[in-house]
């Protein structure tokens, strides 16, 4: 009976030890995907900058376009002036 109650002693500490191994399994791999989201989230983000900025620097060239064109007209006019004064 001794023997017994030892060896079921004895596996339920073995049990308990394997349940608590796969319990912090468990939570481990509910971190790391927590982590791979959160990582997602920023990479997503990080796109959502570039994209703006892509967007800026065009939008930027346009207006350096234009303000290009608008000078070489305002030399045109001044050209003309000068030239009828």
């Amino acid at each position: 009976m001794k023997k017994s109650n030892a060896m079921t002693k004895q596996t339920v500490e073995v049990f308990t030890s394997v349940t608590d191994a796969v319990n912090r399994m468990v939570l481990n791999i509910q971190q790391i995907s927590l982590n791979a989201n959160q990582q997602s989230t920023a990479v997503q983000q990080i796109l959502q900058a570039m994209n703006a900025l892509n967007s800026s620097a065009r939008e930027t060239a346009i207006g350096i376009s234009q303000t290009r064109v608008s000078t070489h007209q305002l030399n045109d006019a001044a050209s003309t002036l000068q030239s009828v004064v």
